[in-house]
């Protein structure tokens, strides 16, 4: 995938094998309970709740009563609401979406207070497979559902239950499946950098799955996964994360690439890995692996923008934040895909936060020097407040008017966090 292509809109379908879509989306105004049923029969029901984990130990978030409930029918059809935590002084827009066999779930929360929120999100699944069978990318691949449930984590996540079997997942999903009724369900986390923790446990009637994010104030994080259903089988849960995200994975060899299933993590710092990228042509295979966040097929795409003028010109303004000229970088860059711009400035702005936190960088490793300078004087609140901004900027990114002025805020609203 490229950098000039959000993964977002590079998702792929895979549809369930027998070829049962999702009929019907709709939630229960006065419980909150969303019910999705299948053409089948097959039925699911989700009820959610959040909780503040600023406390110890968490407190359930109190919310009022369902507002603003929508079917929606463009581009997807499903169904919004919004919920207002009028204490906790938190906004959350729920969306449910469904494409044949696939149901996407995201929610905005939006914080205008004062404080940072720590949150998480718990949800309850009924209606899954869990007669049967669990896989998950974790020690052990199988779990036997009729002999115990299994708790998963993933990013550092608490387990939900001590003792049970599972434990930390490498690729956040959990795949549900019964054989003899050739019936099979996989949640599985939108993949992001990064991707805020994913815990699952699996019960004898319900998958409970929790999500946990920080909301710094005046600011809005959305947050996403999938429920997939698929044929009694794990493959195609597995195969769905796959095709969804292929730059997290890399077929490193034909046997390789030939085992049905397979997922292969490599070490990237490997000697054998950048040879490997040189004989594909890529002509700086460690920068490349570092640009593309250590994704070893973005890093062969990547590979021509390092040495692009648009982007060098970038990296030599922001360098020195006082003296940008915005306007002058603005009418340079105007001509290049703004998501590109915007995922540029995220990846600067990541060595920023990493440096003055940790003193580590990721995507700049030759800019080890010029960024420990840089953030000296930077107060950590800027550093965090300007990843946020550029969160929100990708996604203005897509559908600008205006490229010139879009850059020019952007880069304004750089050199403001940088040099306040």
């Amino acid at each position: 995938m490229s950098a000039a292509t959000d993964r977002n809109s590079a998702m792929r379908s895979v549809r369930s094998a027998n070829g049962v879509p999702v009929r019907s989306v709709k939630v229960d105004g006065g419980n909150g309970q969303l019910l999705v049923a299948y053409g089948d029969d097959v039925q699911l029901q989700v009820r959610q709740r959040w909780f503040a984990e600023s406390a110890t130990p968490p407190t359930p978030v109190t919310t009022d009563a369902l507002e603003k409930v929508r079917d929606l029918r463009l581009p997807n059809p499903g169904v919004s609401w919004l919920e207002r935590a009028s204490a906790a002084k938190l906004l959350f827009e729920s969306t449910w979406r469904q494409s044949g066999s696939e149901l996407e779930f995201s929610v905005r929360i939006s914080n205008p207070g004062t404080e940072p929120a720590a949150l998480c999100l718990e949800q309850n699944i009924s209606g899954l497979p869990l007669r049967g069978m669990c896989f998950a990318p974790s020690l052990r691949a199988d779990y036997d559902l009729k002999q115990s449930g299994a708790a998963f984590a993933y990013r550092g996540a608490p387990c939900l239950s001590k003792g049970l079997p599972g434990g930390v997942l490498s690729i956040p999903m959990v795949s549900f499946y019964e054989r003899e009724r050739d019936l099979g369900f996989t949640v599985a986390a939108h993949i992001e950098a990064p991707t805020p923790g994913f815990s699952c446990e699996a019960g004898t009637e319900q998958v409970t799955l929790q999500r946990r994010l920080r909301v710094s104030p005046g600011n809005s994080v959305t947050l996403r996964h999938f429920v997939i259903r698929h044929e009694g089988c794990w493959r195609p849960g597995l195969r769905w994360v796959r095709d969804a995200y292929p730059d997290y994975f890399m077929a490193s060899a034909a046997t390789v690439e030939a085992t049905h299933g397979c997922f292969v993590y490599t070490n990237t710092t490997d000697v054998a890995l950048c040879d490997e990228l040189a004989q594909q042509g890529v002509k700086n295979p460690a920068e490349a692996l570092a640009a593309s966040g250590f994704a070893p097929l973005q890093a062969v795409q990547l590979d021509e923008q390092l040495g692009s003028a648009e982007r060098d010109k970038l990296l030599r303004a922001v360098r020195q934040p006082a003296a940008l000229d915005v306007f002058a970088l603005a009418e340079a860059l105007q001509k290049t895909e703004q998501v590109v711009v915007v995922q540029w400035l995220q990846q600067w702005s990541y060595d920023l936060n990493a440096m003055k936190l940790a003193g580590k960088l990721r995507y700049h490793p030759g800019e080890e020097a010029v960024i420990k300078k840089l953030v000296e004087p930077i107060a950590p609140l800027n550093l965090a407040r300007l990843q946020s901004y550029l969160q929100g900027a990708k996604r203005e990114a897509r559908h600008t008017l205006n490229p010139k002025l879009f850059l020019e805020s952007l880069l304004f609203s750089y050199r403001q966090l940088m040099v306040a």
